[in-house]
């Protein structure tokens, strides 16, 4: 994967075309959803990964304990999923179902964390921009 494939996102844009090679080299990995697959589960708690779509479109569900499934957002491309889960390493707090066949790049975060002994500086501009992120979106959920 190139960096121009990666213009949808600005995730990696202050990332040097080795230091893009060297994280998707080793953390990354492309991955295909059909409609109506089911990425992540409310409550899982899994390898957390990360997610950026490249093409497409998903739905992030919170399912309350007694009611109907209440949608949170739909996400399309260049935005990312499943960061919450990576910080806190704990269950998932939503489900994401895809709504239209999708393209994501999966980041598997364990491998990020094998990055900081490989060039910590490159997997520091990762994570800095992952809890950027975060908190802009916190703070819009807040703002509603």
């Amino acid at each position: 994967m190139k960096k121009g494939q990666l213009e949808v996102t600005t995730l990696f844009e202050d990332l040097s075309d080795r230091e893009l090679s060297l994280l998707l080299d080793h953390c990354g990995s492309m991955v295909t959803y059909q409609v109506g697959d089911t990425v992540l589960r409310q409550g899982e708690v899994d390898d957390s990964n990360l997610f950026i779509i490249m093409v497409g479109k998903v739905r992030v569900l919170m399912d309350p304990q007694n009611g109907a499934p209440v949608v949170l957002s739909e996400l399309k491309n260049g935005d990312m999923f499943g960061e919450f889960a990576l910080f806190t390493r704990e269950a998932r707090s939503a489900s994401v179902i895809i709504v239209e066949y999708t393209e994501v790049l999966k980041i598997d975060m364990g491998k990020l964390d094998e990055m900081f002994e490989i060039d910590a500086k490159t997997a520091f501009k990762l994570v800095k921009y992952i809890a950027k992120e975060s908190a802009r979106k916190l703070y819009q959920r807040v703002r509603r």
